[in-house]
């Protein structure tokens, strides 16, 4: 509100602006990382469900087609759950870098600026 309004100058306004697309960042960031966190924990459900269907099949002899399909699908939840993983590494720095980012920013502005602004 304040930055929308007739109050900084056009130059703070701009700073302001970009500092909140900063902390918008920090905001999508920490959702995404959220988001890994569930998803990984669904791939583990699933890898776990598809293990006790695999055991329980060993003691069924004409399933082996569906044996070898279940395993497929484990092979396949394992793999994406090891790429959710890398890919919350990443969004874990990125949030990293993006709050370092957004602290300087804040850091710079004018002091004496009465915005209050949490990261």
């Amino acid at each position: 509100v304040y930055v929308a309004s007739d109050r900084p100058s056009a130059a703070l306004k701009a700073r302001l602006a970009a500092v909140l697309d900063q902390h918008r960042a920090l905001v999508d960031g920490a959702a995404r990382i959220d988001l890994l966190h569930q998803r990984i924990g669904e791939y583990r459900v699933r890898a776990r469900e598809l293990e006790g269907q695999i055991v329980g099949l060993r003691k069924v002899k004409g399933a082996v087609d569906l044996q070898r399909s279940l395993q497929q699908k484990l092979d396949d939840t394992a793999t994406r759950g090891q790429q959710a993983t890398l890919d919350l590494v990443a969004a874990q720095e990125a949030l990293m870098l993006a709050r370092i980012q957004f602290q300087d920013a804040l850091a710079e502005l004018p002091e004496r600026t009465e915005v209050a602004v949490t990261p």
